[in-house]
């Protein structure tokens, strides 16, 4: 327990969900520079994908080989990376789930206006190497336009206040004191056994450790020692601790759910034991806000809170050192367990009313946005104001096409007005492709590739408060640095998929294969062996007769004849040239018909996506590249790396 980093909001996380991938890093805190190891478990998977991310970009990545389900990789941390914490998040091409989880890192060769650490440092050569504070959920759930999470759930401006005031020193003093005062070994009552607690045990150590924080960061003694400020500072963390216990805490879980998270049960059964026996000390009370009666934290009583502490932890230590199973199973499913339902979806409500997250929706498991069975996820982003009008979602088609003498055609999903997901298949190594987005109207809006997990930290991450010992980060700094120049020859920024316009020429086209879905096209021609006219209009009209352009909601479309002889003009024809989906059909058809091989026709009726189409009209080069084609306005080109 002594190497413990994570602050009470990001151990959340730690809950795991069916199937989802579970993480494990070789250190709990890392240098930039130094290689991050880490450990994937799942079900049903070869591969894993990992991305380490801020809430400004993706930093670093890797492709994780799994074997039985389980697999270890390294994650080559940049040496610029800036201070404070970062999201690390693992998903497979066989489940949606994702996982995520905090990671601390810090540079102490160079500073950055992004940094958001607060170096402590510490002299006593027996106290614990590092730890980093457990910041209250407040600090991490502020909202974007300023509106605080205390002035929601705090019961006055005081209060609030107060909080502010010392909240996150009294919060990393209350770690320091259950970390180096209460874990670890203690001598148990002649006949109890280590184990006699079974699966209350760690609970029980938890709620141990978290009592005598709260009992001693309430020492006049601490004054004295100049390790707390004002002898009334601990009354921060009382209000704190217990406001989450009992009220805002209850948001980790859906609604209906009991609290069976560690950390969460620790917290609640404090919280509600101190409630149940408060005789006034602490009250819920009900406040009128505008239209809504809100449950407020009511605090009458500091001075009988600590008592209750010490009351609480007495019992505590004999349910630990004599063993007792049944007092440790009462008191953890009494007061640890059960949420208040009632509460909790008012809870719910209020965050609602917020328009912030609670941090686990960043940090927990979570669902990408649509389920991957077969290949890759890839995102994009689009512009969806554009010329001066602005497209919703639904108005908007994005597609992604390989590029070459084959058809691999993916439809994205929309997921929100700006945002284009695609899942792939059948595809590795490094690829050529083209993302566009017409619109309904026929524009062809900007579209760029981003990270799968582009816009996951939605919200501020917690505040990373250092502490640690100049000796060991000297040291591994001298390491780091050691392996930075032997990586230096053959060091590349490992991310999942390798993309930019600038490796254009290393995309191989695929061979010519005219197969699609495991069928031939209805129609072929060669036109090596007919008369080269110059433009693909004149092809069409010379001897390609199933073909013919049409005019759609006044957007030029090519309509294909079906097999009983007619054009169904309710859905026009899939286009492509090289494997890239034609927008503009008019600019194909003025293209220089000499360097065109081979027209393809499909006659049936096909679903990609949500597009249906009544044919596919499929023009190959002679170089399969494109050649004097230009992209769509707008669309984007570029080399990506597919994993195997």
């Amino acid at each position: 327990m002594k190497n413990r980093i994570l602050s009470t909001i990001a151990a959340v996380m730690l809950t795991l969900v069916a199937s989802a991938a579970n993480i494990e890093t070789d250190r709990p805190w890392y240098l930039a520079g130094e290689a991050m190891k880490v450990g994937v478990t799942t079900d049903n998977a070869l591969i894993a994908y990992a991305e380490l991310r801020d809430t400004y970009d993706l930093v670093a990545g890797a492709v994780i080989a799994l074997q039985g389900g389980k697999g270890k990789g390294t994650i080559e941390l940049p040496s610029n990376l800036h201070s404070g914490y970062y999201v690390l998040s693992v998903y497979t091409r066989d489940n949606a789930n994702v996982s995520r989880k905090l990671v601390a890192i810090v540079n102490p060769l160079h500073q950055s206006a992004d940094d958001d650490i607060v170096w402590v440092k510490i002299n006593d050569s027996d106290s614990l190497s590092y730890a980093v504070s457990r910041e209250a959920e407040w600090q991490a759930n502020n909202a974007e336009k300023g509106y605080d999470f205390l002035d929601e759930f705090a019961i006055d401006r005081e209060t609030a206040a107060m909080i502010r005031k010392y909240g996150i020193h009294c919060d990393s003093l209350h770690a320091d004191l259950q970390e180096n005062l209460v874990h670890g070994g203690r001598p148990l009552r002649s006949g109890a056994a280590s184990s006699a607690l079974k699966n209350y045990n760690s609970t029980i150590e938890e709620v141990r450790a978290d009592l005598l924080g709260l009992y001693y960061i309430a020492d006049p003694k601490l004054v004295e020692l100049n390790m707390i400020d004002d002898s009334v500072a601990y009354k921060s963390k009382y209000y704190a601790y217990l406001m989450n216990g009992l009220l805002t805490q209850i948001i980790q879980k859906k609604h209906g759910d009991n609290k069976d998270e560690l950390h969460m049960q620790t917290c609640a059964l404090i919280a509600n034991w101190t409630y149940a026996h408060a005789n006034g000390a602490i009250e819920l009370v009900k406040r009128k806000v505008g239209y809504v009666k809100k449950t407020y934290l009511k605090i009458n009583d500091y001075s009988r809170l600590r008592e209750l502490f010490a009351t609480l932890l007495a019992e505590i230590q004999r349910i630990k050192s004599e063993g007792d199973l049944v007092a440790a199973r009462k008191i953890v499913e009494t007061y640890g367990v059960k949420s208040n339902q009632n509460l909790q979806k008012e809870i719910l409500d209020r965050y609602d009313y917020m328009t912030i997250a609670p941090i686990t929706e960043m940090t927990d498991k979570k669902e990408v946005d649509i389920r991957e069975t077969e290949g890759h996820i890839i995102k994009a982003r689009v512009r969806n104001v554009y010329d001066g009008v602005t497209y919703k979602s639904h108005q908007i088609h994005p597609s992604l096409g390989i590029v070459g003498k084959q058809v691999h055609y993916f439809e994205g999903q929309m997921v929100d007005d700006s945002t284009a997901v695609f899942y792939t298949y059948g595809l590795h190594g490094k690829q050529p492709l083209v993302l566009s987005a017409a619109s309904y109207t026929g524009v062809s809006l900007p579209i760029e590739m981003i990270s799968p997990f582009a816009k996951l930290p939605k919200k501020k991450l917690p505040h990373l408060v250092f502490h640690y010992k100049r000796s060991e980060v000297e040291a591994r700094s001298m390491e780091m640095q050691r392996h930075q120049i032997a990586i230096a020859p053959a060091k590349k920024e490992l991310q999942l998929g390798y993309y930019e316009d600038a490796a254009a020429e290393e995309g191989v086209p695929l061979d010519y294969d005219n197969t699609m879905f495991d069928e031939k096209p209805d129609l072929t021609y060669d036109l090596d062996e007919y008369r080269q006219f110059l433009t693909v209009k004149e092809v069409l009209l010379e001897f390609i007769s199933s073909v013919q352009r049409i005019k759609v909601d006044d957007v030029p479309q090519l309509m294909v004849r079906d097999e009983q002889g007619d054009y169904d003009s309710s859905w026009p024809a899939l286009v492509f040239i090289d494997g890239m989906p034609v927008i503009d059909v008019d600019r194909l058809l003025n293209y220089d018909a000499r360097r065109i091989h081979y027209v393809n026709i499909y006659r049936k009726k096909y679903t990609f996506g949500n597009g249906i189409y009544n044919g596919i009209v499929s023009l190959v080069s002679r170089s399969g590249r494109l050649t004097n084609y230009r992209t769509e306005p707008n669309t984007q080109y570029v080399v990506y790396e597919f994993p195997e």
